[in-house]
């Protein structure tokens, strides 16, 4: 007779392989708490000084990972003959620290679905095998995990493997968020940028928020320029 799909629970066993996920579990729950309570707080002062100083002349949003995750403020400003986009992420290479160019060169302003490829894929990919990972040592608190008697080493296993790809496609359907895309025109080149809009949760074209503060970015930009952008 084999060993029992559901075994009972066993508080006696303790081998490496149980403290360890155990372990794993532990730091990982803290430091994903960490970094949310920081990413709050630090991103919400941002976007409080981003609010005073920007109220009346542009719009100021948190840039939002899958829509929840807190990671970001970005701001564009229309002021002085001058547009202004700041893009701030705790990621470097993503950020956009006061970008100035003439109010004229601005050309156009969309609502623009954030594209899943390639880094929402990737960013999928690692986040929902670490929570299927994550998922699957909860058992090793009742269950020894070390694949003997007292462990339902296939109930953890289908934890992982269901759990990740699940997670992996609701992740990919999270990430494709609304952005503003600022396109705008030197000489004979045309530059895009994506900004945050909304405070980054926005996922319909028809979003109130998202709708407001791009006609707000309109009606400054053809205030200040005296041409219509589309």
């Amino acid at each position: 007779m084999g060993d029992p799909v559901f075994p009972p629970g066993n508080f006696t066993i303790w081998p490496l392989t149980r403290t360890g996920a155990i372990t794993f579990d532990t730091l990982v729950l803290i430091i994903a708490l960490i970094l949310w309570f920081a990413s709050r707080i630090i991103y919400r002062r941002e976007r409080l000084l981003a609010t005073c100083q920007h109220l009346t002349d542009g719009v100021v949003s948190q840039y939002k990972l899958w829509g929840f995750w807190v990671c970001g403020v970005d701001s564009i400003r229309i002021a002085d003959g001058q547009v202004t986009l700041n893009r701030l992420r705790g990621n470097c290479c993503c950020s956009l620290q006061d970008l100035t160019f003439p109010v004229s060169s601005l050309v156009d302003l969309q609502l623009k679905r954030k594209g899943v490829f390639p880094l929402g894929i990737i960013w999928a990919f690692l986040i929902s095998c670490l929570c299927g990972m994550w998922l699957h040592f909860i058992p090793c608190i009742w269950w020894s995990c070390d694949w003997g008697y007292y462990d339902g080493q296939g109930v953890r296993g289908g934890i992982w493997f269901i759990t990740w790809p699940v997670l992996f496609f609701v992740y990919l359907l999270l990430y494709a968020v609304l952005e503003l895309e600022v396109s705008v025109q030197d000489g004979s080149r045309r530059t895009k940028y994506r900004l945050a809009v909304a405070d980054g949760s926005a996922r319909r074209v028809s979003d109130l928020a998202a709708c407001h503060q791009l006609e707000t970015l309109r009606q400054l930009a053809e205030m200040k320029s005296d041409k219509p952008i589309s």
